[in-house]
C-alpha cells in the first residue's frame, strides 16, 4: 500500500507522488499511470500502480591466456551462449601448452561475464651426464629447462706413493639446465707427507719428522731414562735400525736396567734398633721377635704391632714398635664429719676426683642445723690413694613463729578500719607490719615479744561501730519528727543539740569505756521520744501530683483543693485499709498499706499508700510480730507487698532486722 484516505462523495482525490518498481534480471520499469484513471470520490476505490517494462542487455566477452579477445556478444537474460572455436598458445624453452577449456563453465546469460582461456602445461626434457675420466658418474635425461642440476657425490681419483689428488670441481662450470650438456671432473695433486717419529721408552715424544717418500732420516741426541724403584737406566739404541723414508714410522728408545738396593729397619718405642735388612724392591719383610716396653707408674704397656703395616720392599723404610697403655687405678675414699666412710670410688692414674653420687648429712643439735659445702682438701689428679672429707656450715635454727601466727591470724579478724578509732587500729596494725620474720631461734625473745605486742594492741582496740550507728539513728531523728508526738520530738532535739557534734574519739586516744559511755548519752537522749499513732484526724498530709495540692482538715472527712488555676472546690479523701476495707472511724490508728484516695465529683484525683517503718503487718504498731516477719522477709521477699518490704527496710537499701527490733523496743 502506497497512501489511504478518508473522502466525501464528490471530493478529488489527493494523488501520491509517482511509485518507482524495481528492476529485475531481465528488465527496468518506467512509472505509466494508475489503473482504473483516477476520478472525484464516488465511493471506496483502489488504484493500483502500472509500469512499462524495457529490456536489460548484458556483455560476453572471450579472452586468451593474455586477455586477448577472442569473441564479445551482446545478449539478454537467459540467451545461451555459444563460445568461439578453440584458441591456441605458443611453446616456451621449458613448456608446450594444450587447450583445456575456460575459467569457468559457458552457462546460459546470467550477467556481464568474461571467459578466460585456459591451458594445461607439457614440459620439454633435457639430458645432463657426469665424467670421471673416462667413467660416466651420472646421467639424468628428464631435465626441465630451468632446473637445478643435482650433483653426483664428488668423486675421487686413486693416490700413488707420491700425491694423494683432491677433487677441484666439474668443466665446464655446472648452471641451471639450458639444454643437454656433459661435465667431466677436476683434481688438484697434493704431495703425500710421511710422519716419522722418535719416542722414549713411555712413548713420549722425543722427536717428529714430515718427509717424503726416499728421505733420509737423521736421529736425535741419545735419549735418558729416570730410576725408578727398583732399577737404573743405560740408553741402548733404538728398537728398529733407522733407514731412508718408505712410509710412517715411530722408532722407540730401548735401555739396559741395574737393580736399586733399599735399607729396611725395625726400632723399639724409644727408637732403640731391634733388627736392619738390605733388600730389594717388591722383596717379602719379615719382622723380628715382639720387642717389650716397661711399666711406669701411670701405666703397663702391651705390644700391639709396629706404626704401620709390614709390606713387601717399597723403598727405605723404619718399622717402630707400638704398645698400648693400660691405666693404673688407686682407691679414692669420701669421707663423712666423723671419719666414717661415705663411698669408695676407683680412679685411673691423673683423673681428677669429681663429687661423689649423694649429699653426706650432719644431723641438727639444739641451735644449728648444717649445710654441706663440699668435700677438703681441693681435688688434686690421682697419682695413688687419696681420701677428702666432708666439709659442712653451721646455721643457727630459725625461731618459733607459732604464736605470733596465731597472734597476726587474730589481727586479721579486725580489718575493718571504719569500725575502730584510727589510733586504736593503727597501733594493732603496725605491731602485725613490725614482725621480722627472718629471725632466728637465739633471738626467740624477740619473736615473742611481737606476739605479745599484737595481742596486747587486738586488747586496746576501740570499737565506734555501736556509737556510729546510734549517732546515726539519733541524727535520722533529728531530721524527721513524723513518727514522735510533739512534745518528745522537742525533748530529743534539745538534749540531742546539748550533746554537741559528732565525738572524734582520736583526738584523745579514747578508751573502749570512753566510746561507750558516749553511746549510753546517745541512748539517754532517744529514750525521751515517745511514738505517736497516725489518724486521719492527726495527719497534717500533703499529698502532690503535678501542681496540685490537698490539705486535710483536723476535723472533717472532708479536704480543701486547691487546684492550678487559684479556683477552688471540695473533695473528699476515702481511706481504705490493707485488707480493702473502707475507714470511716476517724480515730483509727493507720498502719502500712493503707490507701488514701483523693475523690473529686466521684472520679479518683490521686492516690498515696501509708508506709510505716516498721510495721510489715499493717495494724499502725511495731510489735513482737513485725520483727517475725522482718526475719522471714530477710531470707526471702517472695509474697511480700511494695509497701511491706518499704517498712521493713525503714529507709535503707535492704531488710534491716535490727531497726524494727529497736523500733518495736522504743514503742
Amino acid at each position: 500500500m502506497i497512501s489511504s484516505n478518508t473522502y466525501h462523495y464528490g471530493d478529488t482525490v489527493t494523488v501520491p507522488n509517482d511509485p518507482t518498481k524495481a528492476a529485475d534480471n531481465t528488465y527496468t520499469y518506467e512509472f505509466a499511470g494508475w489503473d482504473p484513471a483516477v476520478t472525484t470520490v464516488a465511493g471506496n476505490v483502489t488504484y493500483k500502480a502500472t509500469f512499462t517494462p524495457t529490456y536489460k542487455e548484458y556483455t560476453v566477452k572471450f579472452v586468451n591466456y593474455d586477455d586477448s579477445e577472442l569473441a564479445s556478444y551482446t545478449l539478454h537474460w537467459g540467451n545461451i551462449v555459444t563460445p568461439p572455436a578453440d584458441p591456441s598458445r605458443p611453446q616456451d624453452d621449458t613448456y608446450t601448452y594444450e587447450f583445456a577449456g575456460w575459467d569457468k563453465t559457458v552457462v546460459a546469460v546470467a550477467g556481464d561475464t568474461t571467459y578466460k582461456a585456459q591451458y594445461t602445461p607439457v614440459y620439454r626434457e633435457y639430458t645432463v651426464t657426469f665424467y670421471n675420466g673416462e667413467e660416466v658418474v651420472a646421467t639424468k635425461s628428464d631435465y626441465h629447462w630451468g632446473d637445478e642440476v643435482v650433483l653426483p657425490a664428488d668423486p675421487t681419483k686413486e693416490a700413488d706413493d707420491t700425491y694423494t689428488y683432491t677433487f677441484a670441481g666439474w668443466s665446464p662450470e655446472v648452471t641451471a639446465v639450458a639444454g643437454n650438456a656433459e661435465y667431466i671432473a677436476q683434481y688438484t695433486p697434493n704431495y703425500i707427507d710421511y710422519t716419522v717419529k722418535f719416542v722414549d721408552y713411555d712413548d713420549s715424544e722425543i722427536a717428529s719428522y714430515t718427509l717424503h717418500w726416499g728421505d733420509t732420516v737423521t736421529p736425535p741426541a741419545d735419549p735418558a731414562k729416570p730410576a725408578d724403584d727398583t732399577y737404573t737406566y743405560t740408553f741402548a739404541g733404538w728398537d728398529s735400525a733407522v733407514s731412508p723414508v718408505s712410509g710412517d714410522i715411530t722408532y722407540k728408545a730401548t735401555y739396559t736396567p741395574t737393580y736399586i738396593d733399599y735399607t729396611i729397619k725395625f726400632v723399639n718405642y724409644d727408637d732403640s734398633e731391634l733388627a736392619t735388612l738390605t733388600l730389594h724392591w717388591g722383596d717379602e719383610v719379615t719382622p723380628p721377635a715382639d720387642p717389650t716396653k716397661p711399666a711406669d707408674d701411670e701405666n703397663t704397656y702391651t705390644f700391639t704391632g709396629w706404626d704401620k703395616d709390614v709390606v713387601a720392599v717399597a723403598g727405605d723404610v723404619t718399622y717402630k714398635a707400638q704398645f698400648s697403655a693400660t691405666v693404673n687405678q688407686y682407691k679414692v675414699s669420701f669421707l663423712n664429719y666423723d671419719g666414717s666412710v661415705f663411698t669408695e670410688v676407683m680412679y685411673d692414674y691423673g683423673a681428677t676426683p669429681v663429687d661423689p653420687e649423694g649429699t653426706p648429712v650432719k644431723p641438727d643439735d639444739e641451735m644449728h642445723y648444717y649445710v654441706f659445702t663440699g668435700w677438703a682438701p681441693e681435688y688434686t689428679p690421682v697419682a695413688g690413694a687419696q681420701s677428702y672429707t666432708a666439709q659442712f656450715d653451721s646455721f643457727y635454727l630459725d625461731a618459733d613463729y607459732t604464736a605470733v601466727n596465731a597472734a597476726v591470724d587474730e589481727a586479721m579478724k579486725y580489718q575493718d578500719s571504719d569500725k575502730y578509732t584510727s589510733t586504736s587500729y593503727n597501733r594493732l596494725f603496725s605491731a602485725v607490719a613490725a614482725v621480722d620474720y627472718t629471725l632466728t631461734i637465739d633471738m626467740q625473745d624477740q619473736v615473742d615479744a611481737y606476739a605479745a605486742a599484737i595481742l596486747d594492741a587486738i586488747d586496746k582496740l576501740v570499737s565506734t561501730t555501736a556509737y556510729d550507728a546510734f549517732y546515726a539513728k539519733c541524727a535520722e531523728v533529728n531530721n524527721d519528727n513524723n513518727q514522735y508526738t510533739v512534745d518528745s520530738y522537742n525533748a530529743f532535739v534539745a538534749a540531742f543539740a546539748a550533746l554537741g557534734a559528732k565525738k572524734d574519739f582520736d583526738t584523745d586516744d579514747a578508751t573502749q569505756a570512753q566510746v561507750d559511755a558516749a553511746k549510753a548519752e546517745l541512748e539517754g537522749v532517744y529514750a525521751l521520744l515517745e511514738a505517736a499513732s497516725l489518724t486521719i484526724d492527726g495527719a497534717q498530709e500533703y499529698l502532690e501530683n503535678d501542681e496540685i495540692k490537698i490539705q486535710s482538715n483536723t476535723n472533717s472527712d472532708t479536704t480543701t483543693l486547691i487546684a492550678n488555676d487559684g479556683g477552688a472546690g471540695t473533695a473528699s479523701l476515702v481511706f481504705t485499709d490493707a485488707q480493702g476495707n473502707v475507714i470511716t472511724n476517724t480515730l483509727k490508728t493507720l498502719g502500712t498499706g493503707t490507701k488514701v484516695e483523693l475523690v473529686q465529683g466521684g472520679d479518683v484525683k490521686l492516690t498515696k499508700y501509708v508506709v510505716v517503718y516498721g510495721d510489715i503487718n499493717g495494724d499502725g504498731q511495731v510489735s513482737i510480730a513485725d520483727i517475725r516477719l522482718a526475719r522471714k522477709m530477710a531470707v526471702s521477699t517472695e509474697g511480700f507487698s511494695a509497701y511491706q518490704i518499704a517498712a521493713a527496710k525503714c529507709g535503707g537499701a535492704d531488710v534491716d532486722v535490727a531497726e524494727v527490733i529497736a523500733l518495736a523496743s522504743a514503742i
